[in-house]
């Protein structure tokens, strides 16, 4: 009876999987749009950039921008898709080498699942500047990191290469690795202090080294 509880559980994944998954990619696009149309308008890049770029050059950057914009959607739920396969690929490795058993598909559905967390920074980004602080400018929307160490600090008085991580180390960080945790604990069937090793062995080292790069690439464009 087990093993037929196991089977039925495991031929029932990829449609979860993949009606999750969109559900994911619709989030992200509504929030994209939202953002857009709700928080950036040409009269934002004027007041933003008018002390370094001519009224002509930005005409023609909002010009570029408007032309490309369906494109930049798509290659945002394009990226989202490659993070998605990369974190269950890493965490699929982390668990191979705990257990020499190969398994992807419930660590590609907790990586699905985990990022619906990083959406509410976007979504708080979006009730912030849109009720509390109407009020902003580029550098506003560019600096918010809500709950992160990112908000303690003055990141315009910061150095460049400081700000990612900064915006990086939050709670929805934290919340993020706990979902990931609990994806592990229950689809992968593992003990909550295996699981937990799984991800600070795996993804928060992969993590690590994502934001060194950032860090690198920012000083070398600076």
């Amino acid at each position: 009876m087990t093993d037929n509880f196991v089977t039925a559980h495991a031929n029932a994944s990829p449609p979860r999987n993949w009606s999750v998954g969109l559900s994911l990619l619709g989030c992200y696009m509504v929030v994209a749009i939202c953002s857009r149309y709700l928080l950036v308008n040409d009269e934002l890049y004027y007041a933003s950039l008018t002390n370094q770029m001519t009224d002509e050059q930005i005409r023609q950057m909002l010009a570029v921008n408007k032309e490309w914009i369906w494109f930049s959607y798509a290659l945002l739920l394009s990226l989202l898709v490659v993070k998605l396969f990369v974190i269950a690929a890493i965490l699929a490795v982390g668990y191979y080498i705990m257990t020499t058993r190969w398994e992807l598909r419930p660590f590609l559905r907790t990586a699905i699942i985990a990022e619906f967390v990083m959406l509410l920074p976007a979504v708080t980004k979006i009730g912030w500047f849109g009720l509390v602080q109407p009020s902003y400018s580029l550098n506003d929307l560019l600096n918010f990191g809500p709950l992160s160490l990112g908000s303690m600090v003055k990141l315009d008085a910061t150095e460049s290469w400081l700000r990612y991580p900064l915006q990086t180390a939050s709670l929805f960080e934290v919340a993020y690795c706990l979902v990931l945790m609990l994806g592990a604990h229950q689809l992968a069937q593992l003990r909550w202090r295996q699981a937990a090793r799984l991800v600070g062995f795996s993804y928060l080292p992969a993590l690590l080294v994502w934001v060194v790069i950032v860090m690198f690439i920012s000083v070398s464009t600076s």
